[in-house]
């Protein structure tokens, strides 16, 4: 968990970004950098994040989770294309996403062919290994 936290440290460091939110399945962590203020109800929004509900999951429903740790993107970085969009129809394999963590690029795959349901992050969230990263709707 500590190396996990000096390397948040560091990418933020080097990283041309105000602020940076890690959350996984036991806790969020918000890094923010001086002289940046914080966004209005933004502390009530991480209580919140971090204690959000679970909505039961259908027998024909497949959770997509992280392979890896990383910063969420869903546009590959060579020719910023979208990987996918809630309501596209994925093949095994197919990508919801991507992480970058350093230098390393990981695609966030699907295990079961449908429709992508919904994508449960946002735009440069930190993910933790195993947590939920999409829904798809197997075909």
């Amino acid at each position: 968990m500590i190396e996990l936290i000096r390397l948040l440290a560091t990418s933020f460091a080097n990283a041309n970004c105000s602020e940076l939110k890690y959350r996984d399945d036991h806790f969020v962590l918000g890094l923010l950098r001086s002289g940046t203020e914080l966004p209005e109800g933004s502390l009530v929004h991480l209580t919140q994040s971090s204690s959000r509900s679970i909505e039961p999951m259908q027998d024909d429903t497949d959770v997509v989770r992280a392979e890896a740790s990383g910063m969420f993107t869903a546009f590959h970085p060579v020719g910023a294309l979208l990987a996918s969009a809630p309501g596209q129809k994925l093949k095994v394999g197919g990508a919801v996403g991507y992480l970058v963590l350093g230098d390393v690029l990981s695609q966030v795959a699907t295990h079961s062919g449908g429709v992508l349901e919904s994508v449960e992050l946002q735009e440069g969230e930190l993910v933790g290994f195993g947590q939920e990263v999409g829904r798809v709707k197997i075909a």
